[in-house]
């Protein structure tokens, strides 16, 4: 591809203009993917219009064209989105007219009106995203923009070849300058319920995890996805990842294939009272829950204790009030090891098979269950025939034909976490052993820099739970059983597991541990913007004021505090500028501006263009009795300011004279 061409058209353009349009294509390339495509489109052919303009190819448009563009544009968002407001139609309508209104900026007045715009469109792009890279690139996208306000009112209109390198410095100073007074104001500045921005990330609005429906492949689709579904700190350190099973959806209906979590869950206290006896020291951790679009919280089990609005379902699974569409935060205590005790064993719904499914493995289930009449005897049997026989664990396993149940276990033999699950519980259930499937995350990968637990989609896994008596409800992992080395994976998971014999991996193995290093420690960032910026709610603030010895009920003291606060960080502001302004002020010229002044008490002040020689001759004849000092005092300026000779030395005589004067 020749850029030969696009190099002469930027060349021609003036350094001006290409700051300005520099600043707004950074302030709507982010937003793209938010727009219609067509929208996107148009905005883009816009901006590449402006550009040629500038480098003098092509006319601005006139009036007529121009509006029946915004007309049409209209119309088109109207059918796209059935309406003007709202999120995404108000914005991407602002956004056009922004850039539309480049096509009729002609003065310097209609930029100024262009700049002031775009910096309300860094705050509408916050609706849409979040996160700390974006930010950051908002951040230089402000700097940019402000820039160009500083070039604009610096230069006059036609100097387009002045360098724009000394306003993009102005602009980073003027925005440090004012990032104590925006710390101070984030911090002080009275909070609502919710976090700091109440919509939801665009970029995670589209990840949902887990399912309610459960069929072979479902969670071996998640293997690939690397994306976090939630963070975990510990407040004594982070358990072995063997325990460590994050309870979500519990599946009860199965259809021969496919496993039904209910849709509207029964709470637990009309249900079955079931008593927990907890058998290890309770658990206390934090979750920072990503946004997945429903309603199920994940837990270590077995949870002691739960979120006030949170609802305890049931079959145990703690579900929110509504569907978790931006991040959160709860707290939760479990215990590692624990009973559910149940005095009355639970209905016939948790032994429901069809009577056309798994037809072999309902023969062979009679058989196994004729030679092992105890419940955990016979789960034990099962057990041993996965760990014995060749079965293999595989993310991409073939497909089986006929009934699935069978079609794995008698067939295949190779499948994921979910094909193990759900024969092992049609194979329980077949023999009478109320059984359900529960899928959610086991394990997950410590931090090292920051000591906190990151759970990924990738870590999503299915168990079995079964009804025992006199012990209840128990957790059954028949994927936990497959040996090592029956563990089929990927050429690149392959590839993975034997980099210390990789060649390429041996030589560059301190670039492979600082890219990890690095990971973590952008985790590590996103994790702290997560907690303290995005997350930074009234409770947290409340907290922070607590710590400090505030009252945060007290509005006026709080009023009182901020005001004073901002007040004191103007005034720090205003003396440095004023400290710089004297540094940079030739102290000669200052000492002659005092004697100026004393002069003036006696009616004398310098004349337009006259000279310091002949404004102190016409003062010794005014002040005959003080002439001699007048008259050295401006000596000995102008040789400090023209001659430069024993500079140190003549500026104290010339100071102390004047003191004297």
């Amino acid at each position: 591809m020749n850029i030969l061409p696009l190099q002469r058209l930027l060349g021609r353009v003036p350094r001006h203009a290409r700051l300005l349009l520099l600043g707004l294509a950074m302030l709507v390339g982010p937003l793209l993917p938010e727009l219609p495509a067509w929208l996107g489109l148009v905005i883009v052919a816009l901006l590449l219009w402006r550009l040629a303009h500038d480098a003098g190819q092509v006319r601005l448009p006139g009036r007529l064209p121009l509006s029946l563009l915004v007309i049409a544009v209209i119309g088109g968002l109207f059918l796209t989105h059935h309406t003007l407001v709202g999120r995404e139609a108000g914005s991407a309508l602002l956004l056009f007219l922004v850039v539309a209104k480049l096509l009729e900026m002609h003065r310097r007045r209609d930029v100024f009106v262009v700049l002031f715009l775009a910096d309300f469109l860094l705050v509408v792009g916050f609706l849409f995203h979040q996160s700390l890279i974006y930010s950051l690139w908002m951040l230089a996208t402000l700097g940019v923009l402000l820039a160009t306000q500083v070039h604009y009112a610096r230069h006059a209109e036609g100097e387009g070849s002045a360098p724009v390198g000394p306003d993009l410095l102005h602009a980073a100073r003027l925005l440090l300058q004012s990032a104590p007074l925006a710390i101070l104001l984030f911090l002080l500045f009275p909070r609502p319920d919710s976090p700091l921005w109440g919509m939801p990330d665009a970029g995670a609005a589209a990840r949902t995890g887990l399912s309610d429906t459960l069929s072979p492949g479902r969670i071996s689709q998640l293997a690939d996805d690397d994306s976090v579904a939630f963070r975990v700190r510990f407040e004594r350190g982070i358990p072995p990842p063997a325990r460590l099973y994050w309870r979500g959806p519990v599946h009860a209906r199965f259809d021969g294939r496919t496993w039904y979590a209910p849709r509207h869950p029964v709470p637990a206290i009309e249900a079955v009272d079931l008593e927990l006896r907890t058998l290890s020291r309770p658990l206390v951790y934090t979750v920072t829950l990503e946004p997945h679009q429903r309603r199920w919280l994940f837990f270590l089990e077995a949870p002691l204790s739960v979120p006030v609005d949170a609802i305890i379902t049931a079959d145990r699974q703690i579900t929110a009030p509504r569907p978790v569409r931006e991040r959160i935060r709860y707290q939760g205590i479990s215990a590692l090891r624990y009973r559910l005790e149940a005095d009355t064993p639970p209905g016939p719904a948790w032994l429901d098979v069809p009577e056309a499914a798994a037809p072999r493995a309902r023969a062979w289930d009679r058989e196994l269950r004729a030679r092992h009449p105890d419940d955990g005897a016979l789960i034990e049997a099962l057990l041993a025939h996965f760990r014995r026989q060749p079965f293999y664990y595989s993310r991409q396993p073939p497909p089986t034909h006929g009934d699935s149940v069978d079609g794995f276990l008698f067939d295949t033999r190779t499948g994921f976490c979910e094909h193990y699950a759900s024969a092992f519980a049609v194979l329980l259930r077949l023999a009478g052993i109320p059984a359900r499937l529960v899928t959610g995350y086991q394990g997950g990968e410590p931090n090292p820099l920051d000591d906190y637990l990151i759970v990924r989609q990738s870590d999503a896994h299915a168990w079995v739970e079964a009804w025992l008596p006199g012990q209840g409800w128990t957790r059954f992992d028949p994927t936990a059983v497959i040996p090592p080395e029956r563990i089929l994976e990927t050429p690149e998971r392959l590839r993975d597991r034997r980099g210390a014999a990789d060649p390429a991996r041996q030589a560059h193995g301190w670039l492979w541990r600082t890219l990890r290093q690095a990971g973590f420690a952008w985790d590590m960032l996103n994790n702290r913007w997560n907690q303290w910026v995005l997350g930074y709610d009234r409770g947290r603030q409340t907290a922070l004021f607590r710590r400090f010895g505030l009252d945060p009920t007290d509005w006026r003291a709080l009023a009182a505090l901020l005001g004073g606060l901002a007040a004191a960080g103007i005034a720090l502001l205003l003396a440095g500028l004023w400290w710089q302004a004297r540094r940079r002020e030739d102290p000669d010229r200052r000492l002659w501006q005092r004697f100026c002044r004393r002069l003036d008490r006696h009616g004398l002040t310098p004349r337009p263009g006259e000279t310091p020689r002949a404004f102190a001759a016409r003062a010794a004849r005014h002040l005959p009795e003080r002439s001699r000092a007048i008259l050295t005092i401006t000596d000995r300026y102008l040789i400090l300011r023209y001659a430069r000779s024993d500079a140190s030395a003549l500026r104290r005589e010339l100071r102390q004279r004047i003191r004297r004067f």
